[in-house]
């Protein structure tokens, strides 16, 4: 481990190429600034000693920005947005597990794993566990737990444990456990 190529400006050390633990790293070697290492399967930030440093770095800045992202896995922000290789075409999820598995085309899905498992085309789940199993086309879950199980196609739920259980399709429950086991 250590440098492998030391960097100079006017015979200043400016950084290094170096190795540690098999991993290449590239670091500036001013105190605060950052570097990479390119570890098995990731490349993660470092510290101006190559040290791996966890969120202490940005990738652009506010005057300074890349242009676009190519992903083909999921981009999580801060833990909660996320853009899902399982989701259909224009489909948003915001939320820990939100739109994790299944989201229909122009699907949202906003919360703790609203919309989780199975969300049909336009259907929207809103709060925690909203839509959560299986959410039929152009359904809508709003409040914590509402639509969660099965809910049908056009069916609207809004409220804390609406149409929780089984709403069929159009059927609509306002209001706190409203439809909760079978609509």
């Amino acid at each position: 481990d250590g440098a492998v190529i030391g960097l100079y400006k006017d015979g200043t050390s400016v950084g290094s190429l170096g190795a540690i633990s098999g991993d290449l790293a590239i670091y500036s070697s001013a105190s605060g600034h950052n570097g990479l290492r390119l570890a098995l399967g990731a490349v993660l930030p470092t510290s101006n000693t190559g040290v791996v440093a966890n969120n202490s770095a940005d990738l652009g800045s506010t005057s300074y920005r890349f242009k676009d992202a190519y992903l083909s896995g999921n981009a999580i922000v801060g833990g909660l947005l996320s853009a899902s290789s399982s989701a259909g075409a224009n489909a948003f999820s915001a939320g820990p597990n939100a739109g994790a598995t299944n989201q229909g085309i122009s699907a949202v899905a906003v919360g703790t794993s609203a919309g989780q498992i199975t969300q049909g085309i336009n259907a929207v789940g809103v709060g925690r566990l909203a839509g959560a199993t299986t959410q039929g086309a152009s359904a809508t879950a709003i409040g914590s737990q509402a639509g969660q199980t099965t809910q049908g196609a056009s069916s609207v739920a809004v409220g804390t444990q609406a149409g929780k259980t089984t709403q069929g399709a159009s059927a609509v429950a306002v209001g706190n456990s409203a439809g909760t086991t079978t609509q």
